[in-house]
């Protein structure tokens, strides 16, 4: 996990049906998580008691999936690229793809952590309901809790609670929040290590452009 915004897909296929889950040889539903991020993370925590078997595929740089996944499916595209989903999060055409975070369009979201936490929670409801038999789930509402965004080094702004906080105040609240919706001590202790590291040896950070021809290089290994 590295950083509040994160895309993920999700195919969950029947082959049967065409509507639920698929069942493997093993007998039990098979759920692919493309993407570590917060919204991947969060499925898969809502599922931790299905009957499934949930898998996260994970690379460096998630957002390699995004142009492909439109590409694949046919999937219409906004003008940032992201692509646009149903409101209960699947592929028009693909009710057993689910697409959640930076990388969709979905009533005009941010592409930041909450939306993609509140979405891969709203997504683990659904896949959940679809193995009890239930397809009636309402559509994926977002509750705003405020919004957060670094602007600098050390410095950070805040809106919450009707105020909105500034320079080095809104970058530790940012951070606070960041740690707070990491999952596991480990991770939240690494990362307060790293970010600690960073503050005090260095102001620069590195920055790294992906284009598509890049993006299809490293998933097909055909040079771009």
């Amino acid at each position: 996990m590295n950083g509040s915004r994160h895309g993920e897909s999700m195919p969950v296929t029947d082959h049967a049906s065409g509507s639920t889950l698929a069942r493997e040889t093993s007998g039990r539903h098979q759920v692919l998580v493309v993407g570590g991020g917060f919204g991947g993370v969060n499925v898969a925590k809502a599922l931790a008691h299905a009957d499934a078997d949930v898998t996260i595929a994970d690379r460096t740089n998630h957002h390699l999936f995004q142009p492909l996944l439109a590409e694949a499916t046919g999937a219409e595209t906004d003008r940032a690229g992201r692509v646009v989903v149903l409101p209960d999060c699947t592929l028009p055409g693909h009710p057993e793809v689910f697409a959640i975070g930076d990388m969709v369009s979905l009533n005009k979201l941010p592409g930041v952590a909450q939306p993609a936490i509140q979405e891969g929670r709203y997504v683990g409801r659904v896949i959940r309901a679809r193995l009890d038999g239930d397809g009636n789930v309402p559509p994926f509402k977002y509750f705003d809790k405020g919004s957060m965004a670094t602007i600098g080094y050390r410095s950070a702004v805040a809106d919450a609670l009707g105020i909105r906080f500034t320079g080095s105040i809104g970058y530790l609240m940012w951070g606070f929040v960041h740690v707070l919706y990491l999952i596991g001590w480990g991770n939240r202790l690494s990362t307060l290590l790293v970010w600690q590291r960073s503050l005090v040896l260095t102001k620069n950070y590195p920055q790294r452009i992906i284009t598509f021809e890049q993006a299809r290089a490293g998933v097909t290994g055909k040079p771009a």
